[in-house]
């Protein structure tokens, strides 16, 4: 069976972070041991299901974590809403059928403990839009996904103006740690429990956004 590829319907998944917003020079002051939220806005162009979509943190120390909005926190824009953000194509979902792709907005807050490690300094917290899936090859799906992520950070680094390693060893080594989690608040309870299994991939799909925490310093008499 032969499939002629120019006439399907072919988008590639976006999505932009649309809050919080870089706070370099206004970092945000937080209890050194308490929780505090960060409520997270963002767009995901070009999606037929929001099931897999993360919310990714990177914190110091390469640590990256990945928070699962419940459903009901993504909602579907409408062709004019989709007009007014950042994406000034047809909408993708006029004349759309059940099952086609979509635009979708997600308004949701995640929950983060701070870290001593951070110390008294302000810690870069890296904020992105992912999306997991279930790959049809596990072994060649997750090399080619680390393949990609490690190309778009090396040329991140020589848009900056960093130096990059081209041994393979390098490569890993800057390579973060992934850690899938459930987080306990009620507000980020998962209903799906395919996602934390560990042949699940992920793909970065929006820009990351730089947040920055200051850890108050609390005295005692």
């Amino acid at each position: 069976m032969q499939i002629n590829l120019r006439n399907l319907d072919l988008n590639r998944i976006r999505a932009q972070v649309m809050r919080p917003l870089p706070n370099r020079d206004t970092p945000l002051e937080v209890h050194p041991t308490f929780p505090f939220l960060i409520h997270v806005e963002g767009v995901i162009h070009h999606i037929s299901d929001t099931t897999g979509v993360a919310v990714q943190v990177s914190f110091p120390q390469n640590v990256v974590r990945l928070y699962y909005p419940p459903p009901d926190h993504f909602t579907l824009m409408e062709d004019d809403q989709v007009l007014n953000t950042k994406d000034k194509k047809k909408p993708a979902h006029q004349g759309a059928t059940p099952g086609s792709s979509r635009t979708y907005r997600l308004r949701t807050s995640i929950e983060i403990y701070p870290d001593a490690a951070w110390g008294y300094t302000a810690a870069e917290l890296g904020i992105t839009l992912t999306r997991s899936f279930q790959p049809d090859l596990v072994g060649h799906d997750e090399f080619i996904c680390r393949f990609a992520q490690d190309v778009v950070t090396e040329k991140r680094q020589k848009a900056e103006g960093g130096e990059t390693s081209s041994s393979s060893s390098a490569s890993a080594s800057r390579r973060p740690q992934q850690l899938s989690l459930q987080p306990s608040v009620e507000t980020m309870d998962r209903t799906s429990n395919a996602l934390t299994e560990q042949s699940q991939s992920t793909l970065e799909i929006s820009k990351s956004t730089s947040y920055f925490i200051t850890r108050q310093r609390t005295y005692s008499k």
